[in-house]
């Protein structure tokens, strides 16, 4: 008898599926997570309405169950329940300690904080989510680097920060893990998906040769820009990297000293989708035997579940998943006009220029748009069997997606709310 191993078939082409839940329903799954990252668009008042009642939520939930009661019983672990905030960088976390005590007002806050200088959005679009948190009495997590960090990647290259012992730490606390993660076949398909086609819509006269490297995430390590004055997509890449790293440490910190904590985190979409961003580095670090963390507080059997952290988007569009505006009637086929009088169950729905099966209609309070709900890093048909197995394994331990499986998934849960009326 011979023994011969035959090949690994082709992973089957894994559909993406969406069900409808109802609000309590999403607040029962969500309460008791580790992390919650919320996606937001920073200058949609409506997106932070939302976060705000659904932190709210969460919060009156978890006080009705003594196992996630506002304190711990062992004070050390601290508050359950904590907001993060992309709009304020780590270095200002003072001032957040100070609103929620009540020595700084909301004016006071917005000074000390210098948000009209480091962040480009309204600081009054923020205020639900702000108040909602000094009510409770719940901490806010300053987790964005510097803008100073920012520039020297853009103008040096990731390097530049890497090289400086205090802010490696504080930001990139396990280098090797953080290459790692840049460096999976994943990694750098989702680079191509999500971040360049917006970096060449606004860099339209950058030579087209510094992109033709974009697979390989190591020039962001090299520095330089672009002929056109601006910054080298290496740079754009590395920036993201390490702003990702630097809210995803910061996060893990405060997750690592809460063992029993929920933290609801409130960042830009484009640092939640995908599996690439912020939450699959937060699954990293939980999973760690040396989580981001100077604590010594142990790690809970829930804080090392990649399933206890999840990703929601906040009024998500087309346009946020990679897809064009498109119409489709409930039966999965594209609408000639706005009318659709079909209640049958909302199918996947597979666009004739797409390959994959990636998309599907979800009706919100607009009108039924197009989604991509994942997309393929690796194709059955374009790598060898061991090539494949391999490339799955890398993302699969770099937490950026299911094992075995050779999509990267959009999101956990797509919410929606209604839009806002308009005065004019």
């Amino acid at each position: 008898i011979i023994n011969t191993k035959l090949p690994s078939p082709p992973p089957p082409q894994k559909k993406p599926s969406v069900h409808r839940l109802t609000s309590q329903k999403l607040v029962r799954d969500l309460y008791s997570k580790r992390a919650v990252f919320l996606g937001e668009h920073h200058p949609d008042a409506r997106d932070h309405l939302l976060q705000a009642a659904l932190i709210r939520d969460l919060y009156r939930y978890r006080q009705c169950h003594g196992k996630h009661r506002r304190y711990n019983k062992d004070q050390r672990h601290g508050p359950a329940m904590a907001v993060g905030i992309e709009a304020v960088q780590q270095k200002f976390q003072p001032a957040l300690d100070a609103y929620i005590t009540g020595i700084l007002d909301e004016n006071e806050l917005k000074e000390a904080t210098e948000w009209e200088a480091r962040w480009y959005w309204s600081f009054d679009g923020y205020i639900p989510v702000l108040r909602a948190c000094r009510d409770l009495g719940l901490p806010l997590l300053a987790l964005d680097i510097s803008s100073e960090d920012r520039k020297r990647v853009e103008t040096g290259g990731l390097q530049e920060v890497l090289d400086d012992d205090e802010h490696e730490y504080q930001y990139v606390p396990d280098q090797e893990a953080f290459r790692r993660f840049g460096n999976t076949t994943a990694y750098r398909k989702y680079v191509n998906y999500t971040l360049k086609p917006p970096y060449e819509l606004s860099h339209p006269r950058t030579n087209s040769n510094s992109n033709r490297n974009s697979d390989n995430i190591k020039d962001g390590e090299r520095g330089g820009s672009n002929g056109g004055g601006g910054v080298s997509f290496s740079n754009f890449v590395a920036r993201q990297m390490l702003r990702d790293e630097g809210m995803a440490s910061a996060s893990a910190r405060w997750l690592s000293a809460n063992p029993d904590g929920l933290l609801v985190a409130c960042l830009g979409i484009n640092h939640v989708t995908f599996g690439c961003g912020v939450p699959g580095r937060v699954k990293r670090m939980l999973l760690s035997s040396t989580p981001s963390s100077s604590s010594t507080a142990p790690v809970g059997e829930t804080q090392q579940d990649p399933s206890s952290v999840a990703s929601v988007l906040i009024n998500p569009e087309p346009l946020n998943t990679g897809t064009e505006l498109e119409i489709c009637n409930k039966d999965g086929t594209l609408a000639m006009d706005d009318h659709d009088e079909d209640e049958s169950r909302i199918p996947l729905f597979a666009h004739n220029n797409r390959k994959q099966h990636n998309q599907v209609c979800i009706e919100n309070s607009v009108e039924l748009q197009n989604y991509a709900l994942q997309f393929e890093f690796v194709s059955p048909s374009s790598s060898s069997a061991s090539q494949r197995e391999a490339i799955l394994e890398e993302a699969a331990s770099a937490m950026q997606a299911t094992r075995g499986k050779n999509v990267l998934g959009l999101s956990d849960y797509l919410i929606f709310s209604p839009k806002l009326e308009t005065n004019y």
